[in-house]
């Protein structure tokens, strides 16, 4: 992902996060104020009838205007025309509004006391008959523009409006925790990011370290190549070949690991052209058989296929073939014993490199052909490598529509199959 997208990633991110920030809060904010608001209409509605029930029971008529102040979000006055004689009366039909209403939450009265020119508490009514102490109540301050009047109010109306917006926290909750997540997500990405940037800058260099030694070694090997001496001795001149073949492969390989650094996805295009299988897998066996053969070692070659010409990338392929014979050189047990195969199938050649090595443990193949991974071998580090070799061979596989299958048991070797899809005419 390149750092534009990135930075577009970042910052769409941080403006759906502030948005749904914002509309929840938006939301939250709104269902308080409606929450508020009917609490208001039902706490006016049960004051009102009880009111007219106090003014029935003193026989008085009540004022129209003004019969009922809200003082704050949880502190109402009510105004009567007649004195209050039995608190008692005055609470039972407030217990009696406010639960018609399907207001169950605890409250406090208090009654206008006109011989102490004062407000005399009651009870705090409470409908789990829990009694606050009276040190615990809010005293108000008595309202000298009224004569007659009692107050009412609910101590725990704040616990009360969390409760009925269970659904709105729980959400905003949710809110929070996706908005945090993503800030989470972000990070990562940004942070594989930038160790994705040093591998592939560490890699990078490292190749590059190796060109030297390559250079030198193609000069020398080219230098006994056109020796006198070991033009005249064939063994000589034969390892002398192989020096240079190697050499040459050791290249390839070095702008193998560059290329695989620099294309984390996929291989690309190729230019695929007819190429024989079996002509290029004598080659590549002819630069094998020397180190089989120094590791006394085995190497069967049964090339029965009858149409081995198949549409190819040359150098891609011979890599492919390099790099699985290769790993079962490397991974052997006590010397390499490998077969190569070509047969016909109905969909097209195919191609079966066995080895009788150590072998790969089922649990390890579905990670075979990630990049960089290598199989555990514990404390033994006797076999070197980036972990790039059949993440290669995976991807030159799928650039050409080939299919590649593995079997393996631990101690018992491993088989890789590749079938060659005959193109469509």
């Amino acid at each position: 992902m390149s750092n534009r997208s990135i930075r577009l990633l970042v910052i769409v991110s941080a403006i759906a996060v502030m948005g749904l920030l914002s509309v929840q809060s938006y939301w939250v904010y709104k269902t308080l104020k409606i929450k508020q608001s009917e609490f208001q209409q039902s706490v006016t509605i049960a004051l009102r009838k009880a009111a007219v029930s106090m003014a029935k029971y003193n026989r008085t008529k009540l004022n129209t205007k003004n019969l009922i102040q809200q003082r704050s979000s949880n502190y109402y006055i009510v105004n009567l025309n007649s004195p209050i004689l039995d608190p008692s009366i005055l609470e039972y039909f407030l217990l009696k509004e406010l639960e018609a209403v399907n207001i169950n939450e605890p409250f406090e009265y208090g009654i206008y006391d006109c011989a102490s020119d004062d407000l005399a508490y009651g009870n705090c009514c409470n409908y789990d008959d829990e009694i606050i102490a009276p040190s615990k109540r809010q005293k108000k301050p008595k309202s000298a523009d009224l004569i007659y009047y009692f107050v009412v109010r609910f101590p725990g109306i704040g616990s009360f409006f969390l409760r009925e917006m269970w659904f709105s926290w729980l959400f905003t909750g949710i809110v929070v925790l996706v908005s945090l997540f993503l800030a989470y997500a972000i990070y990562v990405i940004l942070q594989q990011k930038r160790y994705s940037e040093v591998q592939r800058d560490f890699i990078n260099n490292l190749t590059h370290e190796f060109k030297t030694p390559i250079a030198s070694i193609s000069l020398a090997a080219q230098t006994l190549s056109n020796s006198d001496i070991i033009r005249q001795d064939e063994r000589l001149k034969r390892y002398a070949d192989l020096i240079s073949i190697q050499n040459k492969r050791l290249n390839a390989q070095v702008e193998k690991v560059l290329e695989t650094a620099r294309l984390p996805k996929n291989l690309g295009s190729v230019t695929t052209q007819k190429v024989n299988l079996h002509t290029l897998i004598e080659e590549v066996v002819q630069q094998v058989r020397v180190r089989i053969e120094n590791e006394n070692g085995e190497l069967i070659v049964n090339l029965f296929s009858l149409n081995p010409v198949v549409e190819a990338d040359r150098v891609h392929m011979s890599n492919v073939l390099n790099t699985l014979l290769d790993n079962a050189i490397k991974y052997k047990r006590d010397r390499p014993v490998i077969s190569i195969l070509t047969v016909d199938e109905a969909d097209g050649c195919k191609l079966v490199i066995e080895d009788k090595g150590v072998g790969i443990d089922k649990r390890h193949l579905k990670h075979l052909f990630k990049r960089f991974y290598r199989v555990p071998t514990g404390k033994l580090h006797n076999v070197k490598g980036f972990g790039l070799g059949l993440y290669y061979v995976d991807q030159v596989v799928r650039a050409h529509g080939w299919t590649i299958q593995v079997e393996s048991q631990k101690g018992e070797g491993s088989t890789f199959s590749i079938l060659f899809h005959n193109k469509p005419v």
